[in-house]
Protein backbone atom coordinates (compact mmCIF):
# COMPACT_ATOMS: atom_id res chain seq x y z
CA UNK A 1 0.00 0.00 0.00
CA UNK A 2 1.35 3.60 -0.75
CA UNK A 3 0.54 4.40 2.70
CA UNK A 4 2.67 1.74 4.79
CA UNK A 5 5.58 2.61 2.03
CA UNK A 6 4.88 6.45 3.62
CA UNK A 7 4.77 5.88 6.64
CA UNK A 8 8.26 5.32 7.40
CA UNK A 9 9.33 8.19 5.54
CA UNK A 10 7.36 10.81 7.05
CA UNK A 11 8.30 9.76 10.58
CA UNK A 12 12.02 9.50 9.50
CA UNK A 13 11.38 13.00 8.98
CA UNK A 14 9.61 14.07 12.19
CA UNK A 15 12.60 12.18 13.93
CA UNK A 16 15.23 14.60 12.60
CA UNK A 17 13.01 17.65 12.72
CA UNK A 18 12.92 17.17 16.30
CA UNK A 19 16.81 16.56 16.74
CA UNK A 20 17.94 18.86 14.36
CA UNK A 21 16.15 22.10 14.57
CA UNK A 22 18.06 24.42 11.87
CA UNK A 23 20.05 21.66 10.57
CA UNK A 24 19.77 20.21 6.99
CA UNK A 25 18.02 17.00 7.64
CA UNK A 26 20.05 13.78 6.49
CA UNK A 27 17.97 11.16 3.70
CA UNK A 28 16.51 8.58 5.45
CA UNK A 29 18.59 5.44 5.10
CA UNK A 30 15.49 3.07 5.81
CA UNK A 31 13.29 5.06 3.64
CA UNK A 32 11.74 2.69 0.89
CA UNK A 33 12.09 3.45 -2.84
CA UNK A 34 8.16 4.26 -4.23
CA UNK A 35 7.33 3.25 -7.81
CA UNK A 36 6.26 6.20 -9.49
CA UNK A 37 2.59 6.24 -9.92
CA UNK A 38 1.07 4.81 -13.56
CA UNK A 39 -0.15 8.30 -15.67
CA UNK A 40 -3.61 6.96 -15.43
CA UNK A 41 -3.43 6.81 -11.69
CA UNK A 42 -1.75 10.03 -11.50
CA UNK A 43 -4.42 11.77 -13.48
CA UNK A 44 -7.29 10.58 -12.24
CA UNK A 45 -5.93 11.80 -8.72
CA UNK A 46 -5.53 15.20 -10.12
CA UNK A 47 -9.07 15.42 -11.63
CA UNK A 48 -10.52 13.81 -7.83
CA UNK A 49 -8.45 16.38 -5.72
CA UNK A 50 -8.45 19.36 -8.11
CA UNK A 51 -11.26 19.41 -10.22
CA UNK A 52 -9.10 19.17 -13.66
CA UNK A 53 -6.03 17.46 -15.17
CA UNK A 54 -3.09 19.77 -14.17
CA UNK A 55 -0.07 17.52 -15.60
CA UNK A 56 -1.74 15.85 -18.97
CA UNK A 57 -4.79 14.44 -20.18
CA UNK A 58 -6.11 10.66 -20.61
CA UNK A 59 -6.88 10.34 -23.86
CA UNK A 60 -3.03 11.46 -25.09
CA UNK A 61 -1.97 7.97 -24.28
CA UNK A 62 -4.14 6.92 -27.05
CA UNK A 63 -2.99 9.84 -29.63
CA UNK A 64 -0.87 7.63 -31.96
CA UNK A 65 -3.70 5.00 -32.44
CA UNK A 66 -7.05 8.24 -32.87
CA UNK A 67 -5.66 9.02 -36.15
CA UNK A 68 -6.43 5.39 -37.44
CA UNK A 69 -9.81 5.77 -35.81
CA UNK A 70 -11.19 8.74 -36.20
CA UNK A 71 -11.73 11.71 -38.67
CA UNK A 72 -9.99 14.11 -36.69
CA UNK A 73 -10.16 16.07 -33.49
CA UNK A 74 -12.84 17.80 -32.53
CA UNK A 75 -10.98 21.32 -33.07
CA UNK A 76 -10.81 19.67 -36.43
CA UNK A 77 -14.62 18.83 -37.86
CA UNK A 78 -16.10 21.37 -36.41
CA UNK A 79 -14.26 24.68 -35.76
CA UNK A 80 -16.50 28.09 -36.06
CA UNK A 81 -19.70 28.80 -37.31
CA UNK A 82 -20.53 27.62 -40.75
CA UNK A 83 -21.19 30.64 -43.08
CA UNK A 84 -24.69 31.74 -43.15
CA UNK A 85 -25.65 30.39 -39.20
CA UNK A 86 -26.46 33.99 -38.49
CA UNK A 87 -29.08 34.34 -41.23
CA UNK A 88 -30.98 30.81 -39.68
CA UNK A 89 -29.41 29.19 -42.63
CA UNK A 90 -30.27 25.04 -42.36
CA UNK A 91 -27.43 22.89 -43.16
CA UNK A 92 -27.46 19.44 -43.80
CA UNK A 93 -25.67 16.46 -41.07
CA UNK A 94 -22.48 15.68 -42.30
CA UNK A 95 -21.22 12.10 -41.18
CA UNK A 96 -17.95 11.97 -38.41
CA UNK A 97 -15.82 9.93 -36.39
CA UNK A 98 -14.38 11.37 -32.91
CA UNK A 99 -12.65 10.67 -30.16
CA UNK A 100 -13.02 12.10 -26.18
CA UNK A 101 -13.12 11.63 -23.23
CA UNK A 102 -16.63 12.14 -21.55
CA UNK A 103 -16.91 15.02 -19.19
CA UNK A 104 -20.32 14.95 -18.45
CA UNK A 105 -23.34 13.14 -18.45
CA UNK A 106 -26.55 14.77 -18.48
CA UNK A 107 -30.09 12.65 -18.53
CA UNK A 108 -33.50 14.45 -19.80
CA UNK A 109 -36.68 12.27 -20.22
CA UNK A 110 -35.49 10.14 -22.91
CA UNK A 111 -32.97 12.09 -24.27
CA UNK A 112 -29.46 12.25 -23.12
CA UNK A 113 -26.30 14.40 -24.15
CA UNK A 114 -22.86 14.21 -23.33
CA UNK A 115 -20.09 17.05 -23.59
CA UNK A 116 -17.17 14.81 -24.96
CA UNK A 117 -13.55 16.46 -24.62
CA UNK A 118 -10.42 15.30 -26.35
CA UNK A 119 -7.85 18.55 -24.89
CA UNK A 120 -8.61 20.64 -28.63
CA UNK A 121 -12.01 21.29 -27.72
CA UNK A 122 -15.18 19.70 -26.56
CA UNK A 123 -18.31 18.78 -28.45
CA UNK A 124 -22.24 18.23 -27.42
CA UNK A 125 -23.25 14.60 -28.44
CA UNK A 126 -27.07 13.85 -28.27
CA UNK A 127 -28.36 10.25 -28.27
CA UNK A 128 -31.88 9.50 -28.84
CA UNK A 129 -33.60 6.59 -26.10
CA UNK A 130 -32.98 3.16 -28.48
CA UNK A 131 -29.32 4.95 -29.26
CA UNK A 132 -28.70 5.34 -25.19
CA UNK A 133 -30.24 2.16 -24.62
CA UNK A 134 -27.99 0.21 -27.34
CA UNK A 135 -24.51 1.57 -25.66
CA UNK A 136 -25.62 2.07 -22.12
CA UNK A 137 -22.59 0.14 -20.61
CA UNK A 138 -20.24 2.24 -22.31
CA UNK A 139 -21.97 5.69 -21.49
CA UNK A 140 -20.34 6.82 -18.04
CA UNK A 141 -18.56 9.87 -16.70
CA UNK A 142 -14.47 9.81 -17.48
CA UNK A 143 -14.80 7.01 -20.45
CA UNK A 144 -13.01 7.57 -23.61
CA UNK A 145 -15.16 7.10 -25.98
CA UNK A 146 -15.23 6.43 -30.04
CA UNK A 147 -18.34 8.19 -31.46
CA UNK A 148 -19.77 8.01 -34.64
CA UNK A 149 -22.84 10.26 -35.85
CA UNK A 150 -24.54 13.07 -38.18
CA UNK A 151 -22.99 16.62 -37.26
CA UNK A 152 -24.52 19.53 -37.74
CA UNK A 153 -24.46 23.16 -36.18
CA UNK A 154 -27.60 23.49 -33.39
CA UNK A 155 -28.80 27.31 -33.30
CA UNK A 156 -30.41 26.49 -29.85
CA UNK A 157 -26.77 26.22 -28.10
CA UNK A 158 -24.89 28.26 -30.98
CA UNK A 159 -22.52 25.71 -31.52
CA UNK A 160 -22.11 21.98 -33.03
CA UNK A 161 -24.16 19.16 -32.08
CA UNK A 162 -23.15 15.39 -32.74
CA UNK A 163 -26.65 13.13 -32.89
CA UNK A 164 -24.82 9.79 -32.15
CA UNK A 165 -25.27 6.43 -34.08
CA UNK A 166 -22.38 4.08 -32.33
CA UNK A 167 -20.43 4.76 -29.56
CA UNK A 168 -17.47 2.49 -28.68
CA UNK A 169 -15.11 2.53 -25.86
CA UNK A 170 -11.81 3.18 -27.35
CA UNK A 171 -9.99 0.04 -25.74
CA UNK A 172 -12.67 -1.98 -28.15
CA UNK A 173 -11.84 0.53 -30.78
CA UNK A 174 -8.42 -0.21 -30.69
CA UNK A 175 -8.97 -4.29 -30.40
CA UNK A 176 -10.98 -4.47 -33.17
CA UNK A 177 -9.34 -2.40 -35.67
CA UNK A 178 -5.36 -3.17 -34.67
CA UNK A 179 -3.51 -5.09 -37.02
CA UNK A 180 -0.33 -5.51 -35.25
CA UNK A 181 1.14 -5.43 -32.13
CA UNK A 182 4.77 -4.46 -32.11
CA UNK A 183 7.07 -5.56 -29.26
CA UNK A 184 11.00 -3.57 -28.67
CA UNK A 185 12.93 -6.54 -26.77
CA UNK A 186 14.54 -5.03 -23.98
CA UNK A 187 18.46 -4.90 -24.57
CA UNK A 188 18.83 -6.85 -20.75
CA UNK A 189 16.36 -9.25 -21.33
CA UNK A 190 16.62 -12.79 -20.63
CA UNK A 191 15.40 -14.51 -23.49
CA UNK A 192 14.66 -17.60 -22.28
CA UNK A 193 12.52 -15.95 -19.44
CA UNK A 194 10.60 -13.29 -21.55
CA UNK A 195 9.70 -15.93 -23.82
CA UNK A 196 8.12 -17.56 -21.38
CA UNK A 197 5.93 -14.67 -20.13
CA UNK A 198 5.08 -13.68 -23.87
CA UNK A 199 3.82 -17.15 -24.23
CA UNK A 200 2.08 -16.91 -21.10
CA UNK A 201 0.74 -13.47 -21.48
CA UNK A 202 -0.43 -14.11 -24.90
CA UNK A 203 -2.04 -17.35 -24.72
CA UNK A 204 -5.39 -16.33 -22.87
CA UNK A 205 -6.07 -14.15 -25.76
CA UNK A 206 -5.19 -16.19 -28.94
CA UNK A 207 -7.54 -16.25 -31.87
CA UNK A 208 -8.16 -12.36 -32.61
CA UNK A 209 -7.10 -10.66 -35.92
CA UNK A 210 -3.91 -8.67 -34.67
CA UNK A 211 -0.53 -10.07 -35.02
CA UNK A 212 2.89 -9.96 -33.04
CA UNK A 213 5.74 -9.38 -34.05
CA UNK A 214 9.13 -9.08 -31.56
CA UNK A 215 12.16 -6.24 -32.15
CA UNK A 216 15.17 -7.47 -31.74
CA UNK A 217 18.82 -6.16 -31.62
CA UNK A 218 21.54 -8.33 -30.94
CA UNK A 219 24.44 -6.81 -28.56
CA UNK A 220 28.32 -6.89 -30.11
CA UNK A 221 27.16 -6.82 -33.94
CA UNK A 222 23.85 -4.50 -33.03
CA UNK A 223 22.21 -6.60 -35.63
CA UNK A 224 18.59 -5.79 -35.97
CA UNK A 225 15.83 -8.75 -36.46
CA UNK A 226 11.88 -8.39 -36.60
CA UNK A 227 10.86 -11.54 -35.37
CA UNK A 228 7.30 -12.51 -36.62
CA UNK A 229 5.07 -14.55 -34.75
CA UNK A 230 3.00 -17.43 -36.74
CA UNK A 231 -0.77 -16.97 -37.27
CA UNK A 232 -1.82 -19.06 -34.62
CA UNK A 233 -0.45 -16.47 -32.35
CA UNK A 234 -2.76 -13.90 -33.43
CA UNK A 235 -4.21 -12.04 -30.53
CA UNK A 236 -6.91 -9.84 -29.44
CA UNK A 237 -5.19 -6.98 -27.87
CA UNK A 238 -7.17 -6.35 -24.76
CA UNK A 239 -6.09 -3.94 -21.72
CA UNK A 240 -5.05 -6.13 -19.78
CA UNK A 241 -2.62 -7.89 -22.39
CA UNK A 242 -1.59 -4.39 -22.86
CA UNK A 243 -1.12 -3.32 -19.38
CA UNK A 244 1.07 -6.63 -18.52
CA UNK A 245 2.79 -5.89 -21.98
CA UNK A 246 3.58 -2.23 -20.84
CA UNK A 247 5.23 -3.82 -17.17
CA UNK A 248 7.44 -6.47 -19.02
CA UNK A 249 8.55 -4.11 -21.92
CA UNK A 250 8.56 -0.97 -20.63
CA UNK A 251 6.16 2.16 -21.59
CA UNK A 252 7.90 2.63 -25.02
CA UNK A 253 8.39 -0.90 -25.79
CA UNK A 254 5.11 -1.77 -27.25
CA UNK A 255 3.05 -0.29 -30.06
CA UNK A 256 0.01 -0.97 -32.28
CA UNK A 257 -0.24 -0.54 -35.88
CA UNK A 258 -2.70 -0.46 -37.66
CA UNK A 259 -1.34 -0.85 -41.56
CA UNK A 260 1.61 -2.07 -42.91
CA UNK A 261 2.69 1.71 -43.28
CA UNK A 262 2.55 2.22 -39.99
CA UNK A 263 4.27 -0.52 -38.81
CA UNK A 264 7.19 -0.08 -41.39
CA UNK A 265 7.44 3.88 -39.70
CA UNK A 266 7.79 2.33 -35.81
CA UNK A 267 9.88 -0.29 -37.05
CA UNK A 268 12.42 2.33 -38.82
CA UNK A 269 12.34 4.49 -35.57
CA UNK A 270 13.37 1.52 -33.27
CA UNK A 271 15.89 0.37 -36.01
CA UNK A 272 17.80 3.79 -36.11
CA UNK A 273 18.30 3.50 -40.25
CA UNK A 274 19.80 -0.10 -39.26
CA UNK A 275 18.71 -2.68 -41.85
CA UNK A 276 15.61 -5.17 -40.57
CA UNK A 277 16.12 -9.18 -40.98
CA UNK A 278 12.82 -10.82 -41.22
CA UNK A 279 12.56 -13.99 -39.27
CA UNK A 280 9.81 -16.26 -37.86
CA UNK A 281 9.23 -16.84 -33.95
CA UNK A 282 7.62 -19.66 -33.06
CA UNK A 283 6.46 -20.19 -29.23
CA UNK A 284 6.02 -23.61 -28.00
CA UNK A 285 2.64 -23.62 -26.57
Amino acid sequence: MLLEGLLPVSEGVARDCHGQQGSRIAPNPRAPALAEWPESVRLAGERETLGLYLTGHPIQEYAQELKHLVGGRIADVTGGPPAGAAEGRWFPQKNVVVAGLVHEVRRRGNRTSLILDDRSGRLEVSLYDEVFQAHRDVVMKDAILVVEGGLRWDDFIDGWRLAAKKLTHVDVAREQNARKLLLRWPPDGDAESLLRMLEAVLRPVRGGRCGVAVHYVSGRAAAHAVFQLGADWCVRPTRAVLDEVAKRFGPDGWRLVYNHRDEQDVLAKWAAGAKLADLPLQLTG
